[in-house]
């Protein structure tokens, strides 16, 4: 049995987004509470792999501290090199061997529905973008002058499935695809990791989102997972669970803090077997 931990924090409080007076920049904070969570799960778990993920633009300050903590070297990957879209994060993982991938060559007009683009690539895909319900049209989250991307067109751009995130509001869809991860920047992670496909394997993942890692695993060819995510929006949930119905919901990643935290029986029964 191999046990994996994987999850990125919200980076609201970090990014540069955040005008000067309110964005943190040192390691301290509610950025940093919601940072220490994944923290917390990695002593009590004590995985074999883990991944950390966040924004790049986060300070030069927190980045120094997250290596600290994790005891780690971040790695910084655009996913641009690995789908249609410019998108930079930063990743923490203790898996040997994981390096910046190279150039895949795709580009905006291999994604697209229908229509032209001038663009080799897109914006990184936005949690506000037009047609989520903001109403205001970006040239972030256009391929032309005509119009926005489809759903469906966000979905490729993250390297999902084509119909990935239905079953819930169109809205919410566009929201949870602009929160999300680049699912083939986390494949490229993931297959360095010396796990056979059949082992069976216990994942925890914080501020799960739409269940990208379970999605990731299963493309990997992973087949003995058991799953425990961490999310508390209704509608992240709802894709995760549409797509994997196995997946055992945990609520508020705060929880990890708690003694009787949700998979403290699983982890007893596992070293008492």
């Amino acid at each position: 049995m191999k046990k994996i931990l994987i999850g990125g924090s919200p980076c609201t409080h970090w990014s540069v987004i955040q005008n000067a007076k309110n964005r943190e920049i040192e390691a301290s904070g509610q950025g940093w509470e919601l940072f220490k969570n994944f923290v917390i799960a990695l002593h009590k778990f004590k995985p074999d792999y883990f991944i950390y993920e966040n924004n790049s633009s986060i300070h030069k300050n927190i980045k120094k501290q997250i290596e600290n903590e994790l005891n780690v070297t971040l790695l910084e990957i655009d996913s641009q090199l690995v789908s249609a879209q410019r998108r930079k994060r930063i990743y923490g993982t203790n898996i040997k061997g994981v390096t910046v991938p190279e150039d895949r060559g795709i580009c905006l007009q291999d994604v697209l529905e229908y229509g032209e683009t001038d663009r080799k690539k897109s914006k990184t895909v936005r949690v506000g973008g037009s047609g989520s319900g903001w109403g205001n049209k970006h040239e972030w989250d256009m391929p032309n002058k005509d119009r926005v991307y489809t759903t469906t067109e966000l979905e490729r751009l993250q390297t999902l499935p084509d119909g990935y995130t239905r079953g819930i509001p169109e809205r919410q869809r566009r929201k949870s695809l602009g929160n999300g991860w680049t699912a083939e920047v986390i494949i490229e992670l993931m297959q360095h990791m010396n796990i056979d496909k059949d082992e069976e394997i216990i994942v925890v993942s914080l501020y799960d989102g739409i269940a990208t890692g379970r999605y990731c695993l299963e493309k990997l060819g992973f087949t003995n997972v058991k799953y425990f995510a961490f999310e508390i929006d209704k509608y992240a949930m709802q894709v995760a669970v549409n797509n994997y119905p196995d997946i055992i919901e945990c609520g508020d990643a705060f929880k990890v803090r708690a003694e009787k935290w949700c998979i403290k029986e699983e982890l007893e029964q596992d070293a008492g077997d």
